[in-house]
C-alpha cells in the first residue's frame, strides 16, 4: 500500500511541469511590460527606468489570476492576453521596441483600465496599422514582445 502511495505522490508530483515563464514587451527605449505566468504567483510589471536605476519607476504592478486560455485578470479587473503570432511583428530591429512574436492585448472598462491608458499611450512608440485592417490603427493597448528564454 505505502508503494502505490508514493507511486501516486511521485506520478502526481510529475504532472506538474509548470514553469515561470516571463514575457516581455518593451514599449519604447525606457519603458517596459514584465509579464511573469509563474503558475503559483503570477504578476505584471509596467516600469519606466530613465538613464539609471535609482530612478525607475514602477507605474503598475499587480499579481494576476489565470482566467482563461493564456489570459490574466488583475485584482483591479485589467486584462492581459498573451497570443504567439507564427511570423514576430518588427517594429525595431535593432532596439526589439515594440517587436516579437507574443502580442498582448491590455484590455479594461474602469477608471484604473483608464488612467493606466492615458500612461502607456502617450509614450508608445513604433505604432503601426493593424495588418488586418488598412483602414484602422493599431489599437492603443496592443503591444509586441517576446518569450525571455531561460527564465
Amino acid at each position: 500500500m505505502i508503494k502505490i502511495t508514493i507511486a501516486a505522490i511521485l506520478f502526481i508530483l510529475g504532472l506538474n511541469t509548470s514553469h515561470a515563464e516571463e514575457y516581455l514587451f518593451l514599449v519604447h527605449r525606457f519603458c517596459d511590460i514584465l509579464l511573469d505566468t509563474n503558475s503559483s504567483a503570477p504578476y505584471v510589471e509596467i516600469k519606466i527606468y530613465p538613464k539609471t536605476v535609482e530612478q525607475t519607476e514602477i507605474l503598475f504592478r499587480s499579481k494576476l489570476k489565470l482566467i482563461g486560455d493564456k489570459t490574466y485578470e488583475s485584482s483591479n479587473k485589467i486584462r492581459f492576453k498573451l497570443k504567439q503570432l507564427q511570423t514576430a511583428v518588427i517594429h525595431d530591429a535593432n532596439r526589439h521596441i515594440n517587436s516579437g512574436n507574443w502580442q498582448l492585448d491590455i484590455t479594461g472598462t474602469n477608471s484604473d483600465f483608464q488612467r493606466l491608458k492615458n500612461q502607456l499611450v502617450p509614450i508608445s512608440t513604433f505604432r503601426t496599422p493593424d495588418p488586418d485592417s488598412a483602414e484602422n490603427p493599431m489599437p492603443d493597448m496592443v503591444y509586441y514582445g517576446v518569450l525571455e528564454e531561460g527564465k
